[in-house]
């Protein structure tokens, strides 16, 4: 009996070794899934955040585009604007309604430059934001008559001021 009893003891303890093993096998995989899933979850989440920035982006975008179309269609309504009180200037004193008139145009001024809008520099001719339509007995490259402003729009020329230039003498 004492053989089998042996016997016994030595299989059991074998299945207990092996019960061990297979116990730290199965620990050690369960933790390797563990960490795959977590590096599968940081990386989902980075992607997301990704993703939000990306949307939250082009939403500015599109708005800005959006408003940059409706600044261009404007824009002629300001130059006639413009162009009455320019004429009205000429030939009669201030009355109240050109008064109201130059208050207006004041604010429409301000809300497009808020909005990123902004007149071209006429000081000295440059062709990349200036188109000529006259040249003109002047000095060479010098800005003599605007004939209608300009406009960039948050950093982007959207309307070339047209311009008479002098071609020096």
């Amino acid at each position: 009996m004492k053989n089998d009893d042996k016997q016994k003891k030595v299989e059991e303890t074998e299945e207990v070794e092996t019960e061990e093993t297979v116990s730290k096998q199965e620990f050690d995989a369960l933790k390797d899934l563990a960490a795959q899933l977590e590096d599968k979850y940081k990386r989902a989440l980075a992607d997301y955040q990704n993703l939000q920035k990306r949307v939250q982006e082009e939403k500015i975008e599109w708005i800005k585009t959006a408003n940059g179309n409706l600044i261009i269609q404007l824009l002629p309504a300001l130059d006639h604007l413009e162009t009455a009180l320019k004429g009205a200037k000429e030939s009669t004193q201030q009355s109240p309604w050109l008064q109201g008139v130059e208050m207006t145009v004041a604010e429409l001024r301000r809300v497009l430059e808020e909005e990123g809008l902004h007149p071209v520099q006429v000081e000295k001719f440059d062709p990349n934001v200036h188109e000529v339509v006259e040249a003109t007995d002047g000095p060479e490259g010098a800005i003599e008559d605007v004939f209608q402003m300009g406009y960039t729009l948050n950093g982007k020329l959207i309307r070339p001021a047209k311009v008479a230039v002098g071609k020096g003498k």
